[in-house]
C-alpha cells in the first residue's frame, strides 16, 4: 500500500527570541521487547518539481588572512539525489507511549572546525543531530582562535570557546529542535538538534529514504519537517556591518494520520517543494 502526502508550511519558530520553556520530559525507560505482530514504514522525502534555484548568500567573510567581501552556499539548500530523494529531511512517529526499543544513536558532538560547524553522529546528515531529551550534547572547538556557539529554540544559551579541543557538555532537557550557530561571524553555520521524546525519529539518507520496523499495530501521526532556505532577516554587528546571525523562513511541517497493520510494511512517498 503507497500513501502520498503533499508537504504543506505549517507555523514553528519564525525567529530565535526566548520563550517560556514547556515542562521538562523524561524518556521512558520501560522499553519492552519488539512487538511479535509488528508492523513497519518504509518512506522517501521526494522533490516535487523542478530544482530550487537557490543563489549564495553574500557578506563579509573573515578568514585567518583577514576579512573580505564573498559568497557562501546557503545552509538550507536542498540536498536533492539525481532521482528526486531529498536527504537531511526531519521525519518522526507520535504518539510512542512506550518505546519498542532502545534509543539508537550514539551520543551527539557538535564541532565547531574552521568555518564549518557540523554534526558528528553516525548515519545522520552533518546539518541534523538527534539527542534523547535529558541527555547531554558535546561541544567542542577546532582549531584556533576563540569560538562561541549559541542555542535558540528549546534551548537559550552561548557558550565560549578559548582553547580548541577542548569539550563541553550541556544537557537538553525541553523537547523540541535547538538550533546551534556559530556567534563569532560565521553566519553560514548552523545545525538542528532535535530533542526526541522516544526512538521514532529519523533523518532521510542520502536518497530520501528512511524505515521503521516492529511497531505495534495501530495508528501514528507521521510528521515530516522540511527546512526553509528563504532569509527573513539578517542581524549585523552595529559597528562593521558584518552579518552576525541569519533568520530563516518557517520550516515545513506536515502530519498525516497512518495506519499500521502487524506484519506488514506501509510503504508511504512524501512529496516536498
Amino acid at each position: 500500500m503507497i500513501l502520498l502526502l503533499v508537504v504543506a508550511g505549517c507555523r514553528e519558530y519564525a525567529d530565535h527570541t526566548p520563550r517560556p520553556a514547556p515542562p521538562t520530559t523524561t524518556y521512558p525507560t520501560d522499553v519492552r521487547p519488539p512487538h511479535p505482530h509488528g508492523g513497519g514504514i518504509r518512506g522517501r522525502v521526494i522533490w516535487d518539481g523542478d530544482r530550487p534555484e537557490v543563489p549564495p548568500i553574500a557578506g563579509l567573510i573573515v578568514t585567518p588572512d583577514g576579512a573580505r567581501w564573498g559568497e557562501v552556499p546557503n545552509p538550507f539548500t536542498p540536498m536533492i539525489a539525481d532521482d528526486g530523494g531529498v536527504a537531511g529531511a526531519v521525519v518522526w512517529l507520535s504518539p510512542i507511549r512506550t518505546p519498542d526499543r532502545a534509543w539508537p544513536y550514539p551520543p551527539l558532538v557538535l564541532e565547531h572546525t574552521g568555518d564549518e560547524l557540523r554534526s558528528v553522529q553516525p548515519g545522520v546528515p552533518p546539518r541534523v543531530g538527534f539527542v534523547r531529551v535529558g541527555d547531554a550534547v558535546e561541544l567542542v572547538a577546532r582549531g584556533m582562535g576563540l569560538r562561541l556557539l549559541r542555542a535558540r529554540g528549546a534551548a537559550f544559551f552561548t557558550f565560549a570557546f578559548p582553547e580548541a579541543d577542548k569539550p563541553r557538555r550541556h544537557p537538553l532537557d525541553t523537547l523540541g529542535v535547538v538550533e546551534f550557530t556559530s556567534a563569532t561571524g560565521d553566519f553560514w553555520n548552523t545545525v538542528d538538534v532535535v530533542v526526541c521524546e522516544h526512538p521514532y525519529y529519523a533523518a532521510t539518507n542520502k536518497d530520501g529514504q528512511f524505515e521503521w520496523t516492529n511497531l505495534p499495530p495501530g495508528e501514528y501521526d507521521l510528521t515530516v519537517r522540511v527546512r526553509n532556505w528563504a532569509i527573513t532577516g539578517r542581524d549585523r554587528d552595529p559597528e562593521t556591518g558584518r552579518i552576525m546571525r541569519l533568520t530563516f523562513a518557517e520550516p515545513k511541517r506536515f502530519t498525516r494520520r497512518v495506519t499500521i497493520v502487524g506484519g506488514e510494511a506501509l510503504e508511504v512517498d512524501i512529496r516536498v517543494k
